[in-house]
């Protein structure tokens, strides 16, 4: 558990949601993380909710001159 003073402004976990994130546009999906709840907070376990936003095109750049 974190500390009182802490409660509302430290999200350590909030780290997953932009590895979450970062890995899913790599692949050129869009999506968005929250924590829903999370064991440090005090609930009784952790879960991450993710929303697909788009589903993004692939853009290629043709090099040959």
């Amino acid at each position: 558990m974190l500390p009182q003073g802490y409660k509302n402004s430290l999200w350590y976990s909030n780290v997953l949601c932009g590895l979450i994130i970062g890995s899913l546009e790599m692949v050129n999906i869009r999506v968005s993380a929250t924590f829903a709840k999370d064991v440090l907070r005090g609930d009784e376990s952790t879960e991450i909710k993710v929303c697909l936003i788009e589903i993004m095109k692939d853009t290629y750049v043709n090099d040959d001159d």
